[in-house]
């Protein structure tokens, strides 16, 4: 199942390409940086990779505040998390 993001925002929804294997990369790669706590610090460039070419610019994402970006990052949390409980079944 290919899990998305989505929004609407001035009556226009916004969905982002699927989660993928670059947008786990760029949220794992913070996740192990001990300097960085929290989901919405671990998840707000993958959320904005996952938008790239969508017609959802940055610009328009950031305007979403802070309540709509941790509402992308909570799910897209879920989605890396998920993924990390599929890799684990694997081994």
């Amino acid at each position: 199942m290919q899990h998305t993001l989505s929004f609407k925002q001035n009556g226009k929804d916004y969905t982002s390409k699927p989660f993928d294997f670059e947008a786990f990369c760029l949220i794992n790669e913070r996740h192990a940086d001990e300097k960085i706590n929290g989901k919405y610090k671990c998840c707000v460039d993958a959320v904005l990779y996952m938008f790239d070419g969508t017609g959802a610019n940055e610009e328009t994402i950031k305007a979403l505040g802070v309540s709509g970006m941790a509402r992308l990052c909570n799910k897209l949390w879920d989605m890396y998390t998920e993924a990390l409980v599929e890799a684990s079944k694997n081994e």
